[in-house]
């Protein structure tokens, strides 16, 4: 598919258009990995990565550094992000990978220093 100039290029015009969203939109509801604020920012750092865009550089860095805007609770001794399963008792939606601490996290160290912490895609073992 990559070879193919034509679904190449038209698949980087949806990426671009897809760069100008912001929290403001409202289409990214939480802080998340899957869902969330931090997928998007890893998504549009391997963009980056591969195409060398400022454009996903710029996207990237918005969504990393709106991850904090999640907050919807932060102490000493506790810290709790907006997620699809706020409203659950269940610990392990809101330290998972995936949905949970453990996954934003890591995202937030990311954001900290991309030259010196491996991108998602070499974390997770799925990419270069």
């Amino acid at each position: 598919v990559l070879k193919n100039n034509q679904i190449y290029n038209k698949g980087l015009q949806i990426l671009e258009e897809c760069s100008s969203r912001n929290k403001e939109d409202n289409l990214t509801e939480d802080a998340s990995i899957v869902y969330g604020a931090s997928g998007v920012a890893c998504l549009f750092d391997e963009i980056y990565k591969i195409t060398n865009n400022p454009i996903f550089e710029k996207s990237s860095n918005y969504w990393f550094d709106t991850i904090p805007s999640y907050i919807l609770k932060s102490d000493i001794n506790d810290i709790t992000f907006k997620s699809m399963f706020s409203l659950s008792d269940n610990i392990s939606w809101h330290t998972s990978f995936g949905w949970g601490i453990a996954g934003i996290g890591t995202a937030l160290i990311r954001s900290i220093d991309k030259k010196k912490y491996p991108s998602f895609n070499e974390l997770l073992m799925i990419g270069p």
